[in-house]
């Protein structure tokens, strides 16, 4: 389950402060924003040259990092 706190004073409305540790932080900064997002696309295009954190990115907990979580992680923002 996820909990968001929508951030009133970033003036962007897909912006959402996040509980540490919440899947979808995948650069760890307990805000969930688009910056996840594109390091989450970055990660699919080239692992070896991006940092994430891994145990976050595992959106939908099927234990593999990929294209299903990264679209778990889109439907967030919808």
């Amino acid at each position: 389950s996820f909990a968001f706190i929508f951030d009133m004073s970033s003036g962007t409305p897909r912006t959402f402060k996040v509980i540490q540790g919440m899947k979808g932080d995948i650069n760890g900064d307990n805000v969930l924003d688009s910056r996840d997002i594109l390091r989450f696309k970055k990660y699919l295009s080239a692992p070896e040259t991006v940092e994430i954190r891994k145990n976050i990115a595992d959106i939908n907990g099927d234990d593999v990092i990929d294209v299903n979580d990264y679209n778990e992680l889109l439907k967030l923002f919808n």
